[in-house]
């Protein structure tokens, strides 16, 4: 049985805050680049969200879940994706969730997976790393 197109995620960001204005425009606040950087752990951030830009000229964003997991393996949180999320004919679609308050138990890398079906495909990972303090 042939897979029918699906479509491809062009980029990811990973941020305090995503907000769209009532003419369409994101706001987007305090983008990590390329690590999330802590004091100390635990550490409890108010908000963490995500934004994805897809390509839908291949296909469509299959219905499913986009799931957050820690650096043991464990989810943190799963987001729906629904069929038709951003309609027919469209090029390009944009996809934005936050988790409130996102807490930190211990640094490492934390892991985006968009879960399809009975199929999984790893978006990216971003790392929370311990600040070095500066010495005198």
């Amino acid at each position: 049985m042939t897979r029918s197109k699906e479509a491809k995620l062009d980029y990811w960001l990973l941020c305090d805050t995503v907000r769209r204005e009532d003419s369409g425009k994101l706001i987007i606040v305090g983008v990590y680049m390329p690590d999330i950087g802590v004091p100390a752990v635990p550490m409890t951030l108010p908000m963490l969200s995500f934004l994805f830009k897809w390509d839908l000229t291949p296909g469509p964003l299959r219905a499913g879940a986009i799931a957050v997991n820690g650096p043991a393996g464990q989810e943190i949180t799963r987001f729906p994706v629904e069929d038709n999320t951003f309609g027919e004919g469209r090029q390009t679609g944009v996809l934005a969730f936050g988790i409130s308050p996102f807490v930190i138990d211990k640094a490492g890398t934390f892991t985006v997976i968009y879960h399809v079906g009975n199929r999984s495909k790893t978006l990216g990972s971003f790392r929370v790393i311990l600040q070095q303090t500066a010495k005198p």
